[in-house]
């Protein structure tokens, strides 16, 4: 993602994001958009190693 750019998400496309340190998100949901209503999958412990690998 690149400073300053505005990124829309289309309805029903999973994501995620992974902030660096100095990161600054501002994230826009729908008004119920809830925790009720979307899934919460757990990371592997390989799969948390590679993203700190590739973070820097």
């Amino acid at each position: 993602m690149l400073p300053g750019r505005v990124y829309n998400v289309c309805r029903g496309v999973w994501h995620t994001h992974t902030p660096g340190p100095d990161a600054k998100v501002l994230i826009v949901e729908n008004r119920d958009t809830h925790s009720s209503n979307s899934r919460d999958l757990p990371l592997t412990d390989k799969q948390r190693a590679d993203l700190v690998a590739i973070s820097g």
